[in-house]
């Protein structure tokens, strides 16, 4: 009896569990007034159900409480149908609930990109702006010294190594106006130390005509050529006796110049 009563139950399940995976179950049409001989018949006319099917299915089951749980009042096959329609409203609970999660989910995901777009294209706008409002101001901060100027341009993502109307970096401004925290934070953000003005003249013989063996010293660290020539073909050691600074024209000597 116990046997037969499990078989019962498991084939409940299984004939609950095929439509609504398959998303083809029976719709309870005016469950309250259908018979029991007539369950088995309905359930097996398969549509895809709603809501409002799925709340008569549940006030139903519920109607039938007793029957289901202590076989009052109903027969055998009245106990079968109610046992695969309660498994079937459970199932389908279940799954609506996880297809809610599921859509908040990605309705939350949806919205944290856009949100993600909004501040990107924001900051964007801001750094167009930056670039629009001070990019010709580049210049003049690095012959200043002016670092938070500097800053707000490289935050917008300036070319650091923008040359002006001369072949000018902004490196080469600072050397030449004696910048020595200018000139080490521009090597430090990845300056070219190899770039050429129009005279083809570089970074180290800007630092070698003004005489600064320290910012000399830090090129010659990144890779700077002692005997690189420009345009007219006069090194750096030239460059420094050209600018009269004998002092620096005896470190480069020292330097294997």
């Amino acid at each position: 009896m116990k046997k037969s009563i499990s078989f019962v139950l498991i084939s409940s399940l299984l004939m609950a569990m095929q439509p609504v995976m398959a998303q083809e179950i029976v719709s309870p049409i005016e469950l309250q007034e259908a018979k029991p001989s007539s369950m088995l018949s309905w359930w097996q006319s398969l549509r895809k159900p709603t809501m409002e099917d799925w709340q008569k299915a549940k006030n139903y089951v519920n109607s039938k409480y007793r029957c289901l749980r202590y076989g009052e009042g109903c027969s055998r096959k009245e106990r079968v149908v109610l046992g695969t329609l309660a498994t079937a409203v459970a199932i389908a609970v279940a799954g609506t609930a996880w297809k809610v999660k599921k859509v908040k989910e990605k309705r939350a995901e949806r919205e944290a990109q856009e949100v993600a777009a909004l501040i990107s294209a924001a900051r964007e706008e801001r750094k167009k702006k930056t670039l629009d409002e001070e990019g010709e101001r580049w210049f003049d901060y690095a012959r200043t010294d002016n670092h938070e100027g500097i800053g707000r341009l490289l935050n917008a993502e300036i070319d650091i190594n923008k040359q002006d109307v001369n072949g000018w970096t902004a490196l080469m401004h600072a050397v030449h106006w004696g910048h020595p925290n200018m000139v080490q934070w521009l090597l430090d953000k990845g300056a070219d130390i190899n770039k050429q003005n129009g005279n083809g003249k570089r970074v180290l013989m800007f630092a070698a005509h003004r005489g600064h063996p320290n910012m000399a010293q830090w090129l010659l660290d990144k890779g700077a050529d002692i005997n690189t020539q420009d345009s007219y073909g006069l090194t750096a050691l030239m460059h420094a006796v050209h600018g009269g600074q004998f002092n620096m024209v005896q470190w480069l000597l020292d330097k294997g110049a």
